[in-house]
């Protein structure tokens, strides 16, 4: 039990009496902070809310610092797992999934005060219930806060502006990379008339976890059988067969039965940070973590071209999500309990550009958040700080939403 050691330490952190789960976070130009909550109803509900620098409610924003929305015509429905960003003009972009007796990709646009833009979709939303998930499994962890946080290797959703105009949606809960246009339909000139399951060059469905644009491509991360992959794609959604090996690099670790990715981050043109986590054969996940150059080969440079694993003070761990600095150091969020699943908490590691733990949070270099919690989301900001979101059970066993920031010592 000497974990506790290793507790992270705050600067600031903000329970939201709005939403009882905080999905997503991202910032603003004017150094504030968008937060985004979780349904707690069954009406495909959720609220976007601000914060100040410093974690405060921004009651400027909307007379009480949060604005609540429904998904239209979803009674019924949860809406979860929420991913956002401010574009250029200063619009908001969300994307999630509503559960229902199926899982669907949804998105939605906002302006700046958070009223949503009729421009796109059905006033403002739009849901796509033909590129549908009916996974039972995922289905019951989805609706399952609890199950949510004992899990390892949570699945994801992002969304990315891209280069021309348009949005790309990779939903995990489905499997489908979704090409948009500005107005919310989707582009016909991709994949297969808007959407793709992405394959490997010999037609295998890669199980999508997450994804990113760079520049021209779309890197997908995810895996086939026992292995991990990591695999690029043109705009178009045709595979980039110059990337690794015919298109994609596979993961594995010799002592793991199986490897799943779940998150990937960059810095453009140099390297590509992976994350993910493996189920050794000694029946315990472990958080993975490894680093390829741009052209999908393995970056000898990083813990000597193997993947990193971490099972803080031997408790089971995932990594859920990552993000590069401009230094190289890379910090990994996620998930870890005991063997036996108990005592739920999120935490956070800093790894040098060698792959060596650095001591950016605490002297091991990881750190546990606080009990009963789950991280769902995270950024750097500019000041390289970590903030993390996601919910929390207080003493009466009540979830909360919480938003923590963690300020890295000198390094």
């Amino acid at each position: 039990m000497g974990t506790l050691n290793n507790a992270l330490s705050p600067i600031w952190l903000t329970k939201t009496a709005f939403s009882t789960s905080i999905g997503t976070l991202c910032p603003t130009k004017d150094n504030k902070i968008l937060v985004f909550g979780e349904s707690d109803h069954e009406r495909g509900d959720f609220n976007i809310g601000r914060l100040t620098s410093s974690g405060a409610i921004d009651l400027t924003f909307n007379g009480k610092g949060f604005i609540e929305h429904e998904f239209p015509k979803a009674e019924g429905s949860l809406f979860l797992n929420p991913k956002a960003f401010v574009q250029d003009d200063g619009k908001i972009f969300l994307v999630g999934t509503l559960v229902e007796a199926e899982m669907y990709p949804a998105a939605a646009r906002f302006d700046s005060t958070g009223a949503a833009d009729t421009d796109f979709g059905e006033k403002g939303f739009a849901v796509f219930k033909d590129q549908s998930g009916t996974n039972q499994e995922a289905l019951a962890a989805a609706k399952s806060k609890s199950k949510r946080a004992k899990s390892t290797g949570a699945n994801n959703l992002n969304a990315f502006r891209l280069p021309d105009e348009g949005y790309l949606i990779a939903s995990a809960e489905t499997g489908y990379l979704l090409k948009l246009d500005e107005s919310g339909a989707l582009n016909s000139d991709f994949g297969d008339g808007g959407y793709l399951l992405p394959r490997l060059n010999d037609k295998r469905v890669i199980e999508l976890q997450s994804a990113m644009v760079l520049g021209e491509h779309i890197l997908v991360v995810g895996y086939v059988g026992a292995s991990g992959y990591v695999a690029r794609f043109h705009l178009s959604g045709a595979l980039d067969t110059d990337f690794g090996k015919e298109g994609s690099k596979p993961i594995s670790r010799t002592d793991a039965n199986f490897v799943r990715l779940t998150g990937l981050s960059s810095r453009p043109n140099i390297s590509l940070s992976i994350a993910g986590f493996a189920h050794t054969t000694e029946n315990k996940n472990g958080a993975l973590l490894t680093r390829l150059n741009t052209a999908g080969a393995i970056d000898e440079g990083f813990n000597k071209g193997k993947p990193v694993l971490l099972n803080p003070a031997g408790r089971q761990a995932d990594a859920r999500h990552v993000t590069t600095r401009r230094d190289d150091h890379v910090y990994i969020v996620g998930q870890t309990t005991f063997q036996d699943g108990s005592d739920p908490r999120f935490y956070a590691a800093a790894y040098r550009a060698d792959g060596t733990l650095d001591n950016d949070f605490t002297s091991g270099g990881w750190g546990l958040g606080p009990e009963r919690s789950t991280g769902m989301g995270m950024y750097l900001d500019a000041q390289n700080n970590l903030l993390i979101c996601g919910t929390a059970r207080d003493a009466s066993n009540n979830y909360e939403g919480i938003v923590a920031c963690y300020k890295p010592n000198a390094s």
